[in-house]
């Protein structure tokens, strides 16, 4: 009886546990404006695959499939060398975005315009 009971309790903490991984994966960046329509490409060679897009790979699938609507590229985490002036200093996590990012994604900014704030090179 006791082994009943103790096996039926791991197998129903099994079960939820998974259905909680299940749920957690499936609900992933779904809070972006248009989850549904984002996707992610992944490239293949010589048996390793990655997540990594060459610059003209965008340009040359909205070329070959009018269905995609925009495309964003992100690189990184970089640490960088920064200068101002003459005061120098590393930055650690840096990202480097396509000016598209904030048009695919809708991350909210702590100050500024999303529309205008990668379109340009030099920051204000």
């Amino acid at each position: 009886m006791t082994i009943n009971i103790l096996g039926l309790a791991i197998g129903m903490a099994s079960s939820i546990l998974i259905l909680l991984w299940v749920r957690n994966e499936l609900s992933y960046d779904r809070w972006h404006r248009h989850a549904g329509q984002i996707y992610r490409i992944n490239t293949s060679a010589s048996g390793f695959s990655t997540a990594v897009a060459p610059a003209g790979m965008t340009q040359g699938s909205q070329a070959a499939m009018p269905v995609i609507k925009n495309t964003a590229r992100l690189i990184g985490p970089r640490t960088s060398l920064f200068s101002a002036g003459e005061r120098r200093f590393d930055e650690s996590r840096i990202f480097y975005a396509d000016s598209t990012f904030l048009d695919v994604f809708s991350f909210p900014l702590v100050r500024g315009d999303a529309r205008t704030a990668l379109k340009s090179l030099r920051s204000e």
